[in-house]
């Protein structure tokens, strides 16, 4: 009889785990970000007041922002990705929308201030601000490069073409010596959003926590000054009408813990499981000796 009692003790016990293990397993499926199996991305843009210096310093957005666009995550349509890559980073305020990115590219192609964005290195995205835009047209499209004493310049493409460098808060960090890689980080206020243009009024455009709209990235690799491109490179398919973006999400900021997210909640239900396996074990224990 006893020995009985323990094979059914240990069997609960066990069935506990298994549960335990299942469900954390489908608390983890939630912290796949969107579309990531079909291709289609939800970019991450948690609320945040990050400081537009050129550096990207550990802490300063949050890791559920990270978006990694290289090879496997983008298509190009001129040239080869290759090792090209950009690490992207979001974060929004009730003011405007961060961004920055960490670019790996040994042979950087820097502007003079003031001058247009053909002919430099590029990191670019192209947005539906409020979904306004109808989905067989162009988003509205903006490009930031970098001098080679760390300003950027900002343009704005489709709608209110023309510099927008006065408007954003940027700074590049340059190469550091023995590097590969450097960073844009930009702040655009939503002012810059809001047009008139082509038929689309944006003026209205206010976005809040919660808010998505229309999103792709892109970045160009210049040959040199002469505009020639080595690579150029976007997520989703070559094709730029916002009917075929991906999405920037506004979330809320995030908690003190440093595990964000999803992650809070795989943590969370494999502790509240573990807890239920070890009641039922005692509770067995004590009925059945």
């Amino acid at each position: 009889m006893k020995k009985r009692i323990y094979h059914d003790r240990t069997a609960a016990f066990r069935a506990c785990l298994v549960l335990c293990a299942l469900l954390t397993g489908l608390a983890a499926c939630f912290c796949i970000p969107a579309g990531a199996a079909s291709g289609v991305y939800t970019f991450i843009a948690p609320k945040g007041n990050p400081v537009v210096d050129g550096i990207i310093s550990k802490g300063e957005y949050d890791a559920s922002s990270h978006f990694v666009m290289d090879a496997s995550t983008g298509n190009s349509w001129v040239g080869a990705i290759g090792d090209t890559r950009v690490d992207w980073y979001f974060a929004w305020s009730d003011e405007g929308l961060y961004i920055a990115g960490k670019i790996n590219d040994p042979t950087p192609v820097y502007g003079e201030k003031d001058r247009h964005w053909v002919g430099m290195d590029c990191l670019e995205f192209s947005c539906n601000p409020g979904n306004l835009i109808d989905t067989s047209s162009e988003g509205m499209f903006f490009s930031f490069g970098a001098t080679a004493d760390g300003e950027v310049i900002a343009w704005r493409h489709n709608y209110g073409d023309g510099s927008v460098t006065d408007m954003i808060t940027g700074r590049a960090s340059g190469h550091t010596e023995g590097s590969s890689e450097y960073t844009i980080e930009v702040f655009l206020p939503w002012d810059v959003f809001r047009v008139n243009d082509h038929g689309v009024d944006m003026t209205g455009f206010s976005p809040k926590e919660g808010d998505s709209f229309g999103f792709i990235l892109c970045a160009i690799d210049a040959a040199d000054a002469s505009g020639e491109l080595k690579v150029a490179y976007k997520t989703g398919p070559i094709d730029f009408t916002v009917g075929t973006f991906d999405t920037l999400k506004l979330a809320a900021a995030p908690a003190s813990n440093p595990r964000t997210g999803g992650s809070v909640l795989v943590y969370f239900v494999t502790a509240a499981l573990a807890a239920a396996a070890g009641a039922v074990y005692l509770y067995s224990k004590k009925r059945f000796g």
